[in-house]
C-alpha cells in the first residue's frame, strides 16, 4: 500500500512538472522569436557609415599593469 501511494504521488508530481514546463516553454519560445527578429532587423539594417563610426569607438585601451611570465 505504501509503494502504491508513493508511486501515485510520483506520477502526480511528474505530471505537474511536465505541465508547468510546457506552460513556461511556449511563451518563452514566442518571446525569443519576436526579440530575435527585432535584433536581426536592427543589426542588419543599420547604415554602413553608422557601423564604421561605432567600430572606431569600440577600440579602447584597457589601463593596467603588465608583467611577463617566463617558464622555467
Amino acid at each position: 500500500m505504501n509503494r502504491f501511494i508513493v508511486a501515485m504521488l510520483t506520477i502526480v508530481v511528474a505530471f505537474f512538472a511536465l505541465a508547468f514546463s510546457l506552460f513556461i516553454a511556449v511563451p518563452l519560445a514566442i518571446l525569443a522569436a519576436i526579440s530575435g527578429k527585432k535584433l536581426n532587423r536592427n543589426t542588419f539594417h543599420q547604415p554602413k557609415n553608422a557601423q564604421e563610426s561605432q567600430d572606431d569607438n569600440t577600440h579602447t585601451v584597457i589601463e593596467g599593469e603588465y608583467e611577463e611570465i617566463h617558464r622555467k
